[in-house]
Formats: structure tokens, sequence, C-alpha cells
């Protein structure tokens, strides 16, 4: 046998340990079945079904707060339960816990970095509440934070839902995907940017395409479109979240420009996505349709304006828009980030330059205290049942009280 030989079998027997086989330091660790994960990956199965026919058995089984998943190569764990987790670990999903100065200088945890010359950098950029890290992260987090603390835009939801029903007219056959992308578009904008797109209304507008992928060639004149906006807001601030954005000191209009880019590109196919799936399952279940209808028209009557207090009246609403959620999720984890310090999740030891996310079907279930026979037994059925959410909101009520 010849050395080329040799040294060609000794490379793929290097590839083939570095892409399939589990780091030493991450042996102990529960993990999804990688052939299971290959036939998913490979027959395209969404990302949603993934979690609940691989994840959620071994969680339940195994009863584990963490697994290891297989991702081309990259080993990334899924952590399940937060109860698991001590302060320290809860500071790498969440910074905003309060952590000493000196761990805070120290802090060099990251989200893991996309190749550069991706495109979506152009378009989001990096100063911003989602790729920032340590005290710049903390400088985002409290900006983005202080100007979402404004009442939520009931008013602009009502002008873009009464525009909706005016394209819809009468009746007929619709792309309701479309719809839902469009009229998403007009609320962001008007709660986030002060502006209104009428991308309803006008189906040609050139901010309708916002952010698909046949659209993403364009994405330097999109961000500057973006930057004109926040120009323009510069000279006559509103009530929106952009005008108290640029009242913060501690960001410039680069950073101004970077997290209302990355907010777009978070809220608008989440919730898109989020309105399509409701709309869905209320037509896929008319009794539940009615129901919510009937308890709308209760409470709106002849009104022809929304108010938060009129919200708080419609709980079977919200409980089809959480078992939506539940249902289909618009966003199944957070980004993977990477930690270069070690920590302790439940029993389990995670070293150093280990990925991580958060699962965030498995969150909802924890967050909702739901139990978790119940939880098993829909899952299984598949079954979308809003009753099991107004059993948690009357709990979460009394409580309140």
């Amino acid at each position: 046998m010849t050395i080329p030989i040799l040294l060609l079998l000794g490379t793929l027997a290097w590839g083939f340990r570095k892409l399939f086989i589990v780091p030493s330091n991450l042996a102990h660790i529960p993990r999804v079945s990688i052939l299971s994960l290959l036939w998913s990956y490979i027959s395209k199965e969404p990302e949603s079904e993934r979690i609940q026919r691989l994840f959620l058995p071994l969680a339940n089984e195994s009863g584990h707060p963490i697994i290891l998943v297989w991702t081309f190569g990259l080993w990334i764990i899924h952590v399940l339960d937060f109860k698991a987790s001590d302060q320290n670990s809860m500071s790498f999903f969440f910074p905003t816990i309060p952590i000493d100065r000196k761990t805070a200088l120290r802090d060099r945890r990251w989200v893991r970095q996309l190749p550069p010359q991706d495109l979506i950098w152009r378009l989001v950029g990096r100063s911003n509440l989602a790729f920032t890290i340590g005290e710049t992260w903390r400088k985002h987090s409290k900006a983005v934070t202080t100007a979402f603390q404004g009442p939520p835009p009931i008013e602009s939801i009502v002008r873009s839902s009464k525009e909706l029903f005016t394209v819809l007219g009468e009746g007929g056959t619709f792309k309701w995907n479309d719809l839902t992308l469009r009229v998403t578009l007009d609320i962001l904008g008007d709660a986030i940017l002060g502006h209104q797109f009428k991308a309803v209304l006008q189906p040609h507008s050139p901010f309708k395409y916002f952010p698909r992928r046949d659209v993403i060639a364009k994405v330097e004149d999109l961000r500057a479109r973006f930057g004109q906006l926040i120009r323009e807001k510069e000279k006559k601030k509103g009530a929106d979240v952009i005008s108290r954005m640029l009242e913060c000191e501690d960001l410039t209009i680069d950073d101004v420009l970077d997290n209302v880019s990355v907010l777009f590109v978070a809220g608008h196919d989440t919730a898109a996505g989020a309105l399509s799936s409701l709309v869905y399952y209320l037509a896929k279940y008319p009794t539940y349709q009615n129901q919510a209808r009937d308890e709308a028209k209760k409470v709106i009557q002849n009104s022809d304006t929304l108010d938060q207090e009129m919200l708080t009246k419609m709980p079977f609403g919200l409980a089809c828009i959480q078992e939506t959620m539940r249902m289909n999720n618009s966003s199944n984890s957070t980004l993977p980030r990477e930690a270069d310090t070690p920590m302790i999740l439940g029993e389990y030891h995670i070293p150093p330059k280990t990925m991580m996310c958060c699962v965030s079907t498995f969150q909802a279930f924890i967050i909702l205290k739901i139990p978790g026979l119940i939880i098993q037994l829909i899952t299984l059925l598949d079954l979308y049942l809003p009753a099991v959410m107004m059993i948690n909101l009357l709990s979460l009520s009394h409580r309140l009280d």
C-alpha cells in the first residue's frame, strides 16, 4: 500500500471521526441518535416536528434537562429545562441576570458567528442586541428594553386589520401567507419605525418583500431605506420604538440601524408565521373559531377601537394563540452560544468551547406550568386544545390576584 493511499485513508478516517464521533468531553451527555437525525435532515423534516419526534421522547423518558444534538459535524447542547441551571449558566442565555463587575469584565460568551461573507451581516449588521456580548450587549439590551416599555401598538394592529379586511372584501380565494407577511410588515413598520408601508393596500410596495430570499440580493438597498427612515425620525420623533431608541445617548445611529434591522428579521417572519398558524387552526376547528369570534364580538360590540382592557376580557382568544404556539412555535430555539468557561447544568459538567442553545418549545411547556402527562398525551394525539391553556390562564389569574 503506497504512502498516498495511506494518507488518503488516514484523512478519511480523521474526517469521519471529526464529523460523526461525539467528542470525549461530551460523551457523558444524553444524545439523540445520529442516524435518526441524519434521516430527519435528509427528509427535510420541519424543525418543530423533529423536536416533537426525537427531542421530546428523550426528555420525557429519561428526564434529562439537557440533550446533545448532532448538526452536520457540530455537537450542540439543547437545554430543555432551566430549573437545572444555576445563576451563572442562566446568565449565559439571559445576560440581564445580575452578575458582579469582575465577572462582567471577563464575559467572553458570544453568539456563534456566521460566515463573514453572508448577506445577513449586510442587512442586520453586528452592533445589535442579537450579535453582541458582555458590556456591549448590556448597553443594547437596556436601550431596546426601554424602547419597548411603551404601550402595545394596538392602534396600529386595528388599522392594519381593517385594511386587511378591506382587501378580503366579501371573501374568495387568497394567498394567506402572502397577506400575513404584508399585514405584519405594516404593523411592525408602524410600531417600530413609525412609518406606514401600506403593504396590504399596495401589493407592489418596495418593502413588501422583506425579508424574502428572492430579494436578499438587494439587501444593501433595503438597509439604506431603513437608514433613510431613521434619519427622518431624528428630525420628527414619535411614539414608536425607533424614536425611543434615538433618545438613548449610548446608541449611535449605526447601533439604532443594526437593532432596527435585526428586530425586523426576528419579528417579521415569526409574527407572520404565528398569524398564519393561528388562522389555520381556527379554520381546521370551526367550533373554536366560532367561540373566539363570539367572545370578541361580545367584548368589542359596536366599538371602532380596541384597548388593553378589552384584550384582557378575551381569555379564549389568548388561549387559542398560546395553543397555536405550542402546536407550531414560530421560533424553536435560541441562537447557539459558545462559552469559554465551564459550567454545571443539573448533574452534568459542560466543558468550555461547547455550543449550546435553548429549545423554545420546551420552555413554553415549562413557563406555562402545564403537567407533563397532559402535554405528552395531547402531543402524542396531535390535539389542538385551547381548553388546556384556559386552565393555565385561570390558574395564573388566581395567583396574580
